[in-house]
């Protein structure tokens, strides 16, 4: 009989751990790991970032009682569809498996992207330079033009 108590307690301590592994390893609202998000992120406390910011349990648990609290004719049409889903105990308005931090992409991308946007930046300047040049151009031309047609020579 010990020997069963034993075991049960091993048992018992041993889901417990794993839960509180869990909870503290795992975003409760997309379900990602911990390790994903500090991989991904520059500095080591990606998980936490995104916990706080990204999918602060508490931001969810706040729109519920927003929703509960607002008049159903007052809701839009989010509003509307999430309270229906919540109704209906379906919870696939929840993020599963997805996170916008992770769509951003590492650090070197991003530096790599501001390098291509400045790149991108100064083509469009010099093409805007050369418009305005050949806008003056055709500007200079047609005055002439037009001085040489108002004064009844051949323009050719």
């Amino acid at each position: 009989i010990a020997g069963i108590i034993i075991d049960t307690f091993g048992l018992l301590r041993e889901n417990e751990i794993n839960k509180e592994q869990d909870v503290s390893g795992r975003c409760f609202i997309c379900g990602l790991q911990k390790e994903i998000f500090n991989r991904h992120a520059s500095q080591g406390n990606g998980f936490q970032k995104h916990v706080e910011r990204d999918h602060n349990i508490w931001n969810y648990i706040f729109y519920i009682s927003y929703l509960r609290s607002k008049q159903k004719t007052d809701y839009n049409g989010v509003e509307t569809h999430v309270n229906r889903l919540l109704q209906e105990k379906d919870f696939g308005w929840f993020p599963l498996g997805r996170s916008l931090s992770m769509r951003e992409g590492p650090k070197e991308e991003s530096t790599l992207d501001e390098t291509k946007v400045l790149q991108l930046k100064s083509e469009y300047e010099n093409i805007n330079k050369s418009i305005s040049a050949l806008e003056a151009q055709t500007k200079f031309i047609l005055s002439k033009l037009d001085s040489k047609v108002f004064a009844g020579e051949d323009p050719a």
